[in-house]
Formats: structure tokens, C-alpha cells, sequence
């Protein structure tokens, strides 16, 4: 039987004051200049570039407001914005524009105030318009709107004008990207591809209609429910989680009076073509039930894996029988919530039953009286992380819920934390990264575990859930790590050691080093039942960090590395060396932190 999500709203502008712990947080979050410079591709500085700064995280895009901050640069190339301190950003920038045409510099990610950004204009881009026939099917134009998303800018649009004919006004930042389509209400709807030749013609995914009928647990319609097509994508996170798991819905439709509802989604095939990759429909009714269906399957947590068909091609939801309750207090009014709910689904097929993981996203809107509601949560739930705007400038890092279960989110739970983090020298780890883990945590948990960076002075400012937490923080060549206990004082400050390392060197088939040399990790190895705390934390992210650094060095002249990777219980790590796309490679060999030098020799 599926078990109520019940909230307890955030006791936020009611107690706030009542709370000595938390007195501090009333403090407006800091800026500090975040500095850069913009160069083309000879790496001369261009002056009159305009720079484009934006908030990067994934989990917030949405809940809270996205910092985005303009600049052009001087004379030298160089630009400054007042960024937000702790904050992570990534930046775009396009040159001077001369007869329609302007260099474009991709996306740079991770940066903070503290870290010099560098720009660099290779990609030439075009502010035309261009015709788009295919818009005509999407209906009238002042329904529809066009927007640039951002590669990875965490939800940040730039606004593009829909012209007769029918056509698109494009910019020059279409070369790093494609504009989407977006009902009035900005509901992403299809996204738009234009080529960057001029003349060619611009395309939009077709629309098509997904017939929906929405049913409660004894198969009576459900006239007035809500339904969304939803389907996933991934964006690349920071260093410690290769990927995030997002949601993009598209336009809400309302049932009738026999439960049916034709939702339309581009470029999806009809139910009975099979073909589905990761499209979902999810519904809730007026009383807060809720409903999710893969194209096949009722249950909870199916997603479009499942490719067999529907008997009647109509995609058919259940609602819950239970209703998510609404939790009385005061809490943060008229801001929005975020869980992330991860869900066992099962499929039986051919005999044999298949089990994976499933991710939905689920924002509440938290009412005038500070009361929220969530969807019910089925009992096969694996993990349900929360996310909350920051409050008083500090994210709030609250503990997952297990089996369908949420954590009570009320800052009386919390405390803040203030934590410097140094280097070897004792300077300020501003190139860090920092990563907060329950102590029991596993791969799933990592999916959205908050990863903060330090402000200029090399500290981190949060609001911690009591209970057992564990921090790690680490840059390019250094790490650390505290097991933060309930009830116990954290240092004030985190000194951070030399990763392991390995040095090795990368020779043709006569023995003479080869320089620009790549690295594929082979194995890593690790024991299976880590500890809870520390253990379970560099386990859970042992393989990725391995695979992520190794994959991003090369031999130097000498035809000779330095490797290095989180240490990890039990690994036994294992590389090769490889050049021309794997066309020659060596075998695998083990490296050792700290041993002798390791010869990998390509095969031809």
C-alpha cells in the first residue's frame, strides 16, 4: 500500500528569531568580484565582448531565483561581475558583431569568485532570421514563445523573437546551441534545430498528441486532473558526479468529464510505434492524488523502457488512493520546494523480472501560510532528497528520506556550519570543491548530493540537518574530508593533503616516449560492504573520480604523467595508455600510489 509523503514546512519567517543557533542568518548573502578575461582564438584580448555569468545548479533551477549577470570587456579583454560568494557559475561570451556575424566562446563551467575565468572565441556565429515552416503546426504565434537555453546553464533563457513567414530571429549564440519552442507560459514544448549556413531552412520537431486517461484505484475517470509529459535528460555536473538526472515537462492539460486529456509533445511517436526512450505521463488530481505511467505500465515507477503497447494506444494513469497532507506552520512563503524521488521499478518479461532505477522530480509550491503538499510516494521508493532555496544566503543541506520516508524539514533540526577550507600552504582552497553526504550514503544519494564551492577567503557557509554527515572537498590535486557528527563541533578549519598519485610513462612499440598520450581506466576494484561515514562515501565515489581524472591527462614531451584519484578502500586501480582514438594502445597495467615508475608500451 503507498504511504503519504507528509512535509512539515521549514519554520522559516515565524521562529526565525526565537532560534539562537540560527541568530546569524539574517545576514544578506555576500558578493565578491568574479574576474575573467575573453580571448580569440590566437589569444589576443578582445575588447567589447559581452559576457554573460550565470548560477550553475541543476537541483535549483527552478526553486530559486538564477543569478544571471551581464559584462562587457575592456580594452584588454578583461571583465568583472559581483557574483554571489560560494556560488557556482559558468559563462558565455560573444565578440563584436560586423555584418551580422560574431565569434561565440563555449560554455566554461565552475567557476566561483576567486577563480579566473578565460573565454576563448573559436566558434562563428550569425544573427539572422531564418525561416522555420514547421512552426506553423505548433498553432497560432501568439500562443508559442522562442527562447537560447544555455548548454547547462541551469534553466537560464534568452529570450528570441517568432517572425512572419513563419520564421525565427536567431542570434550569434546559436552556434553553441538551439533555440526550444515554449508555450506563453514557458512550458518547453520542442526544441528548435538551425542550421548554421545561410539559406538553409530552420526545423522544429513536429508536435504530436499523446491521448491520456486518468483513472482512481477502482478504474472510475477523474475529471480536473492535471497531466504532464515528462521525460528526462542529463546535464554535466561538477567533479564529483559525472551526470545529473533533470526533469522537462511540458504543457499541463486537464482532464474532462470522462478523464481524458490529448497532451502534446513533440516529435514522440505514437504509443502502438513503440520506440519510446524516456517519456513518462504523470498526473494529479485536484485532491493532490498523483499518478505516474510509463507508455506501458501502471506502475508507479515505469518509465519508457518498457516499449511494448498499449492495448487501446492510450497511455492510462492511476491515481493513489491516498492523499499527500499538508503540513500546518510557518515556512518559506511563496517560494517553491524540490524533491527528487528514486524508485525501484520492476517489469516482468519473458519470464524473468527486471528491476532498475527510476528518477522523477516532484516542485510543491509552498503556500501564503507556509504549507506545502507533496505526492504520495509509493512503498518502493529508494531515496527522496529535498531542495530548498537558500535561506539567509546559506543552502540548507537536509538529510534523505529512505523507503518513502522524508525527514521533518523544520530549522529547528538545523545548525549553521562555517568551515575554511586550506591548501598545503595554508592559503584559501578556492579551486575546491565540496560535497555533503549522509553517512550511510550511496551511489543514489550522490545523484544530488549538494556540491558547494568555497568563497574567496576559502570558507564554506551552510545549514546543516543535524544528524551524520560526511565532508569532503577536494580540487585537482588535493583533498579532505570530516565525519560531522550530531551534537559535535566541527574544526573550524580543513587542511587539504596530496591526493595519491602514480607517475607513468606512455613509449611506442621501439621504447621511445610519446607525448599527448590519453588514459582509460581499466579497473578499480573495491571492497563491497564499505563502513558507514567516510568509507561508504569514497566507495560511492571512487570509480567515477577515478575514471573522470584519469581520462583528463596526457603524456608531456617525455612522454610522461602524473595520475591521481581519490583514495578508496580495497582499490585496485588499472590503466592503459591509448593515442589516434584507440587506433594504438598498451594493455592494462596496475598502478600504485607512490610506487616506481609504471611503462606503458602501445602495441604497434
Amino acid at each position: 500500500m503507498a504511504k503519504p509523503l507528509i512535509v512539515h514546512a521549514c519554520r522559516v519567517l515565524a521562529t526565525l528569531g526565537a532560534l539562537a543557533p540560527l541568530a546569524s542568518l539574517a545576514h544578506a548573502q555576500r558578493r565578491a568580484p568574479l574576474l575573467g578575461v575573453v580571448r580569440d582564438a590566437a589569444g589576443a584580448a578582445v575588447a567589447g565582448a559581452a559576457v554573460t555569468v550565470i548560477e550553475d545548479d541543476p537541483d535549483l533551477a527552478g526553486v530559486d531565483a538564477i543569478d544571471a549577470l551581464e559584462a562587457t570587456t575592456d580594452a584588454r579583454g578583461r571583465f568583472k561581475v559581483d557574483a554571489l560568494c560560494g556560488v557556482r557559475y559558468c559563462a558565455v561570451a560573444v565578440g563584436p558583431e560586423a555584418n551580422g556575424s560574431a565569434f561565440v566562446a563555449r560554455p566554461v563551467y565552475g567557476l566561483a569568485c576567486g577563480r579566473a575565468a578565460e573565454l576563448t572565441l573559436t566558434i562563428a556565429g550569425r544573427t539572422r532570421d531564418v525561416a522555420m515552416p514547421g512552426l506553423a503546426a505548433w498553432g497560432p504565434r501568439d500562443g508559442l514563445r522562442a527562447r537560447f537555453a544555455v548548454p547547462d546553464g541551469s534553466g537560464h533563457f534568452v529570450p528570441l523573437q517568432l517572425r512572419d513567414g513563419p520564421a525565427i530571429a536567431v542570434t550569434a549564440l546559436a552556434a553553441i546551441g538551439n533555440p526550444q519552442l515554449c508555450d506563453r507560459d514557458g512550458a518547453f514544448l520542442a526544441p528548435m534545430f538551425v542550421p548554421l549556413a545561410v539559406g538553409q531552412t530552420a526545423t522544429v520537431s513536429p508536435p504530436n498528441t499523446i491521448d491520456v486517461v486518468v483513472v482512481d484505484a477502482e478504474g472510475k475517470p477523474v475529471a480536473g486532473a492535471c497531466v504532464r509529459a515528462q521525460r528526462e535528460h542529463t546535464v554535466e555536473a561538477g567533479a564529483w558526479v559525472p551526470v545529473r538526472h533533470v526533469a522537462r515537462d511540458g504543457p499541463a492539460i486537464t482532464t474532462g468529464a470522462n478523464g481524458r486529456a490529448a497532451v502534446p509533445r513533440a516529435g514522440w511517436r505514437s504509443p502502438g510505434e513503440g520506440g519510446q526512450t524516456s517519456l513518462t505521463v504523470i498526473a494529479t488530481g485536484a485532491d493532490g492524488r498523483h499518478g505516474t505511467s510509463g507508455w506501458t505500465c501502471e506502475e508507479a515507477f515505469a518509465d519508457g523502457r518498457v516499449l511494448e503497447e498499449h492495448p487501446d494506444g492510450v497511455v492510462r494513469v492511476t491515481l493513489a488512493n491516498a492523499v499527500a497532507r499538508k503540513a500546518a506552520g510557518a515556512g518559506v512563503v511563496g517560494r517553491t520546494m524540490r524533491a527528487f524521488v528514486t524508485g525501484l521499478a520492476r517489469q516482468q518479461r519473458e519470464g524473468a523480472v527486471a528491476s532498475y532505477w527510476v528518477r522523477r522530480v516532484h516542485d510543491a509550491a509552498i503556500g501564503a501560510d507556509g504549507t506545502f503538499a507533496l505526492p504520495v510516494v509509493p512503498e518502493q521508493t529508494g531515496t527522496t532528497t529535498v531542495v530548498t532555496p537558500p535561506i539567509g544566503g546559506r543552502r540548507v543541506l537536509w538529510l534523505p528520506g529512505r523507503n518513502g520516508a522524508l525527514p521533518e524539514l523544520d530549522l529547528a533540526t538545523c545548525e549553521p556550519l562555517s568551515l575554511r577550507i586550506v591548501d598545503g600552504s595554508g592559503g584559501p582552497a578556492i579551486g575546491a570543491n565540496v560535497l555533503f553526504v549522509p553517512a550511510d550514503c550511496d551511489a543514489i544519494d550522490l545523484e544530488h548530493a549538494p556540491s558547494l564551492v568555497p568563497d574567496p577567503a576559502g570558507r564554506v557557509d551552510v545549514l546543516l540537518q543535524r544528524g551524520r554527515w560526511t565532508l569532503l572537498a577536494a580540487d585537482a590535486t588535493h583533498w579532505g574530508s570530516l565525519d560531522l557528527t550530531e551534537g559535535a563541533n566541527a574544526p573550524a578549519t580543513l587542511v587539504l593533503e596530496p591526493k595519491p598519485s602514480a607517475r607513468v610513462r606512455v613509449v611506442d612499440a621501439a621504447g621511445k616516449p610519446v607525448a599527448g598520450a590519453r588514459f582509460e581506466p581499466e579497473e578499480f576494484g573495491t571492497r563491497h560492504r564499505p563502513q558507514p561515514g567516510l568509507d561508504a562515501a569514497l566507495v560511492a565515489l571512487g570509480w567515477n573520480m577515478f575514471a573522470i581524472q584519469v581520462r583528463g591527462v596526457t603524456t608531456d614531451a617525455n612522454g610522461d604523467a602524473t595520475l591521481l584519484w581519490l583514495p578508496c578502500p580495497g582499490a585496485q586501480p588499472k590503466v592503459s595508455a591509448f593515442v589516434d582514438d584507440y587506433r594504438r594502445r598498451s594493455d592494462a597495467a596496475p598502478i600504485t600510489a607512490g610506487g616506481e615508475l609504471v611503462v606503458l608500451k602501445l602495441q604497434r
